[in-house]
């Protein structure tokens, strides 16, 4: 098999899928002190909700407490403002510069 190589070809938006972006969580919405419960019994769900948390957490630099509850967990939001993921990609390039 050969491929053409061409120069001088835009590089086309990248398109999001409908799931991309998005979270059935209200992590967004949440301020600190603020929390709800995941009702569920499959353990599944639960550790779902879990890395859920720990990811939007991360790329948004803030921080989460999962805690088991009767008929489920509960999530409490506990640091942190949450900012835009292009604001968290902005601060943390900007802080490797000022490192250098």
């Amino acid at each position: 098999m050969s491929f053409k190589i061409e120069k001088d070809v835009p590089i086309t938006p990248a398109v999001l899928g409908p799931k991309r972006g998005t979270s059935k969580y209200p992590f967004e919405r949440m301020t600190v002190g603020d929390s709800f419960v995941v009702k569920s019994s499959d353990q599944k769900v639960l550790n779902n909700a879990r890395a859920a948390a720990h990811n939007f957490g991360r790329a948004n630099r803030t921080k989460f407490v999962c805690r088991t509850v009767p008929g489920g967990m509960r999530i409490w939001r506990v640091a942190g403002e949450t900012v835009s993921r292009a604001e968290a990609r902005a601060q943390r390039i900007a802080e490797r510069s000022d490192a250098s």
